[in-house]
């Protein structure tokens, strides 16, 4: 694979000037194409990591959670077929109404705003309140100064986040999810490296990020990476992601293919950010965003001087903010002592 393309060269014959046009003219958003690679189509959806102003957000297309071709007009066909063939870097999304357009909930805007062919007009309400407790927590981490990793290794703290899930599970009496953390756990302590891989070494450019079938998933930029953006946001989404009452169907997280959330508020808050049956959105998106965020922790992909303590600072205020939203009860677990 080669590096990043100069815009127009695109290897799909379609011109990255025709979507900055498709972004820029059909869907109001000022787009600036500045990189793309062809993804190979396959049988799964297309899944693009974004660069967007120091942020990154994902792209995916899950077409079986649409309740009929028709849903689309026109240009979102156009759109999803060009994002078989185009990842590109774009200029960052406008915040609506308060609500925080990060790289989780931008897929949110960008796919529940066109689908229906209308003008975005922000979120409902009641969902705007449910997730209150989640963007007061964003503002908070922002104003933490960055420090330096105090765990021995991103992937201890990547098993933090795995054993608050378990109890989690455990808390909500879904004992059917405690073999996909444990395997979860069990292959962060015996990473297969084939599992992703990098085409080149060069920190300064965009990467191509494969996924274990061989195939592109997106790309991403190592200065992302270093400013840990990417990373605070999904610890965001952590807890009131695995809060979800998932039934998974094989033993990987990333096997569960269905959702039974009983609680609204968590549905509300879930639907917001990564959609939901009703919408015909992708609602798996947060759990495969984790967990490919969590293997490449494991595999050290990912520098470990994020501000993970920042992090783990929010998290007590955070857990009681989820209690007091949503009723949900959950115990942080203690970390393990650093060296």
């Amino acid at each position: 694979m080669r590096g990043p393309l100069e815009p127009g060269n695109a290897q799909s014959g379609i011109n990255l000037g025709e979507l900055r046009t498709l972004l820029d003219v059909h869907y109001g958003l000022d787009a600036s194409v500045n990189a793309g690679v062809v993804l190979p189509k396959s049988t799964t959806s297309p899944k693009l990591l974004i660069t967007s102003g120091g942020e990154a957000f994902v792209v995916k297309f899950m077409p079986r959670y649409i309740d009929s071709p028709s849903v689309y007009e026109a240009r979102i066909a156009t759109l999803h077929e060009l994002a078989w063939t185009c990842p590109a870097v774009v200029a960052p999304l406008p915040n609506r109404d308060g609500f925080l357009l990060t790289q989780l909930d931008a897929r949110w805007f960008w796919v529940s705003r066109h689908r229906a062919g209308k003008p975005y007009t922000g979120l409902p309400t009641e969902t705007r309140e449910a997730a209150q407790s989640l963007r007061e927590l964003h503002v908070a981490l922002a104003r933490l100064p960055d420090v330096h990793h105090e765990y021995r290794s991103s992937a201890d703290f990547a098993r933090f986040f795995i054993e608050l899930a378990r109890r989690s599970a455990h808390e909500s009496g879904e004992l059917y999810l405690l073999d996909s953390f444990a395997d979860l756990a069990q292959r962060m302590e015996t990473p297969e490296p084939e599992r992703m891989q990098l085409v080149h070494g060069d920190p300064t450019i965009p990467n191509f990020l494969f996924g274990g079938d061989g195939t592109v998933a997106g790309i991403f930029d190592f200065d992302d990476l270093r400013r840990g953006s990417v990373l605070r946001d999904v610890a965001t989404l952590m807890v009131s992601t695995c809060c979800l009452r998932y039934k998974a169907q094989s033993s990987t997280m990333s096997g569960v293919v269905s959702s039974t959330i009983r609680n609204d508020r968590v549905r509300l808050v879930h639907s917001g950010y990564f959609g939901s049956e009703d919408t015909g959105l992708d609602v798996l998106l947060g759990q495969e965003v984790l967990l490919v965020w969590l293997e490449m922790m494991c595999l050290g992909l990912v520098r470990a001087d994020f501000s993970w303590t920042a992090v783990a600072a929010a998290l007590p205020g955070w857990l009681e903010s989820l209690r007091a939203t949503f009723g949900i009860a959950v115990e942080p677990p203690n970390l393990r002592t650093p060296r």
